[in-house]
C-alpha cells in the first residue's frame, strides 16, 4: 500500500491521529493506536465531527509534524501540514501490513463490521471471531433471560422491554425457569421447546408483526478473548456500547474500552444502559401518544418528539420503528426532536438525517405532508 510507505518515510515525526466521532472512527482509532505503539511511534489522536475550513485550520496550528486523517473526504490542499488519508475500510489491512503482528487486531476490524452490516470475509477469518446462529436479541449468549429481555431493543418487546419484573413475568408464564443450580440461565441455556416458546411469544409481544419466526434468527458474532458472561462478548452488543458513547459526547471512553481498560469497559456499560434505557423510554413514547400525537397519513408518517426524547436517539429509535413491521415497508417514516443547538433533527426511514431551524419546522412538516406522488402504499393498520 502506498500510504504504508508514505507513512514508514514520516515515521520518526509527531503524528497526530484525526478520527470521527462514530463507530468507524472508534476501532479504527483502536487499531492505529495499538498499530503505531508496537512501532514505536509518537503520536496523539483527537476525535472530529467534521473536517471543515474551522477544523482543517486547527490542524494546520498542531504542534504535530504529521497528520493521519481517518475516513474523511477531502481535498490536499485544506491541510497544509504533511498527512496521509486512510478509508475507515483501510485501517485494518494497513495496520496489517505495516507489521504482520497487527493480524491480532481483525476483531476490531469486525466490530465496525457489526455496525455497518458490510462483512469481509478474510477479516472474519483473521479474527478468531466465532460466528454462530441465535437468537437477533443482543446479550443473548451472555446475559441473563429477564435481564436480555429487559433491555432488548431490537427487537423491542411490547409490555416488556424496560422492565425487569415485567421481563420476570413474561418468562414465569411462559413456565421458562429463571435459575438453574442456582445460576441465571441464559438464552443458549434454554432447550428447543423453550427457544420455540419464548419465539413465539416474543412475536406476539413484539411491535409490529412477524410472518416467520426465522426473522428473529441471525448471525452472532462472538469475541473469543472475552470471559462468557461478559456484556460485550457479542460484538453487535460492543458495536452498541461504542455508538453509545459516541452519541453521549464521551467517544474516549470507548477509546479506552476498545484498547482493553477494564475501568473504561466498566463505563462504557453504564453509558450503554443509559443509551438503551431512553431509546426504550423513546419507543414508548411512541406507543403511548401514537393516536395523538403521531401523523399518520397515506404513506408517510411523522413522529414529533418535541423535548421529551434527546435528538441523540432518535437514529435508533427510528431504526427500531423501521424493523418492527408496524407499517408496510415503502411508508416514509420520520422522527424529529428538538437538538442541543437549537434546531430540529429529523431522521428518516433509510437513516439519512436533516437538521431544520425551529422556524422552518412547520414549513417542513407541511412540505412532507403534500408530496402524495412519493407516497407508494397505505399504512398498515
Amino acid at each position: 500500500m502506498e500510504i504504508v510507505k508514505k507513512f514508514r518515510e514520516n515515521i520518526s515525526k509527531r503524528v497526530k491521529i484525526i478520527l470521527k466521532n462514530d463507530v468507524s472512527g472508534i476501532t479504527c482509532g483502536a487499531i492505529l493506536a495499538k498499530a503505531f505503539e508496537r512501532e514505536g511511534v509518537n503520536f496523539s489522536l483527537s476525535f472530529i465531527q467534521k473536517l471543515n475550513a474551522k477544523t482543517a485550520k486547527e490542524i494546520n496550528l498542531d504542534s504535530a509534524e504529521f497528520i493521519t486523517l481517518v475516513g474523511f473526504e477531502m481535498s490536499e490542499k485544506n491541510i497544509e501540514k504533511e498527512h496521509m488519508i486512510i478509508e475507515s475500510n483501510e485501517c485494518y489491512y494497513f495496520a496489517r501490513e505495516l507489521n504482520e503482528k497487527n493480524k491480532e487486531l481483525a476483531y476490531l476490524a469486525v466490530i465496525e463490521m457489526c455496525d455497518s452490516g458490510k462483512f469481509a470475509k478474510n477479516i472474519l477469518d483473521e479474527s478468531g471471531v466465532e460466528v454462530k446462529l441465535g437468537l437477533r436479541i443482543l446479550g443473548s449468549k451472555t446475559r441473563s433471560l429477564a435481564k436480555v429481555l429487559e433491555q432488548s431493543i431490537e427487537p423491542y418487546i411490547l409490555g416488556v422491554s424496560g422492565d425487569e419484573m415485567k421481563s420476570i413475568d413474561f418468562l414465569r408464564g411462559l413456565d421458562i425457569e429463571l435459575k438453574k443450580n442456582n445460576l441465571w440461565r441464559r438464552l443458549i441455556d434454554l432447550n428447543d421447546d423453550e427457544t420455540k416458546k419464548l419465539v413465539t411469544n416474543i412475536i406476539l409481544k413484539r411491535l409490529g408483526s412477524e410472518k416467520r419466526a426465522d426473522t428473529l434468527i441471525s448471525e452472532i458474532y462472538l469475541l473469543s478473548k472475552e470471559p462468557d458472561d461478559s456484556p460485550i462478548k457479542d460484538l453487535k452488543e460492543f458495536s452498541l456500547m461504542i455508538k453509545a458513547c459516541c452519541k453521549l459526547y464521551q467517544p474516549s471512553i470507548a477509546l479506552g474500552a476498545c484498547l482493553g481498560s477494564k475501568g473504561y469497559k466498566i463505563r462504557a456499560l453504564s453509558l450503554l444502559t443509559e443509551y438503551k434505557s431512553n431509546i426504550i423510554k423513546g419507543l414508548e413514547w411512541f406507543i403511548y401518544h401514537r393516536k395523538s400525537d403521531v401523523i399518520e397519513k397515506k404513506g408517510v408518517v411523522i413522529a414529533h418528539f418535541k423535548s421529551a426524547i434527546a435528538s441523540e436517539y432518535l437514529p435508533e429509535i427510528n431504526k427500531a420503528l423501521v424493523d418492527s413491521n408496524i407499517y408496510d415497508k415503502n411508508v416514509i417514516l420520520i422522527c424529529m426532536s428538538y437538538a442541543l443547538d437549537g434546531g430540529v433533527l429529523c431522521v428518516f426511514s433509510d437513516g439519512k438525517e436533516k437538521a431544520l431551524k425551529i422556524e422552518e419546522e412547520k414549513e417542513f412538516i407541511d412540505e412532507i405532508l403534500k408530496k402524495e406522488d412519493n407516497i407508494c402504499e397505505d399504512i398498515k393498520e
